[in-house]
């Protein structure tokens, strides 16, 4: 996923690429069913020997929900900017970045190379924005642990009968209503 900024003659321009989940090495994600294309919107405004890279990335995600287990699709959005610097021969490396932005990555380029490899910055800007655990929404109760029943779409009675028999004594302290208030010593 290349993206040539210093070769072009113009000053300011808009580039949209794609790529799949394979092209910029993403394997496979617990709760990820299927990838579609990773688009990335992309305008370039460069000065002299430096360019600067905003980029939006959207892709739309097949998942498997943690709590129910059902497959749903949502379109993942983020954004980042790359700005890149040439090095002139013989120059020293230093540090030119600055206190912008978190989303900001800053690199430094020979002065013979215009392209930059932005698969490293998606890659990144997507698995930093991925749920540790996927759920379809926010209030998805899950399955039944008892019966396996999705319980977003129908009821069961399997948690009014059964009780675990390590928490019977628990149990029957809150059918008795008695509470263990503190004193004021």
């Amino acid at each position: 996923m290349k993206l040539d900024i210093f070769e072009s003659q113009y000053h300011s321009r808009e580039e949209t690429l794609t790529a799949t989940a394979e092209d910029l090495e993403i394997g496979p994600i617990e709760g990820v069913v299927s990838f579609g294309d990773f688009v990335l919107n992309c305008k370039v405004n460069r000065n002299d020997d430096i360019a600067t890279v905003r980029c939006k990335l959207s892709v739309n995600i097949d998942f498997e929900c943690s709590r129910c287990l059902e497959k749903f699709s949502r379109e993942m959005l983020d954004d980042f900017t790359v700005v890149a610097r040439k090095m002139k021969r013989g120059e020293a490396s230093e540090d030119f970045s600055s206190e912008d932005s978190e989303e900001t990555s800053y690199i430094l380029l020979d002065d013979d190379t215009n392209d930059i490899e932005l698969a490293p910055f998606v890659r990144d800007a997507f698995m930093l924005d991925m749920p540790m655990k996927v759920v379809c929404d926010d209030e998805c109760k899950g399955l039944c642990s008892s019966c396996g029943a999705n319980l977003n779409t129908e009821s069961c009675d399997c948690h009014a009968s059964h009780v675990d028999e390590r928490w019977k004594d628990l149990q029957s302290l809150l059918g008795s209503g008695k509470t263990n208030k503190k004193s004021n010593n």
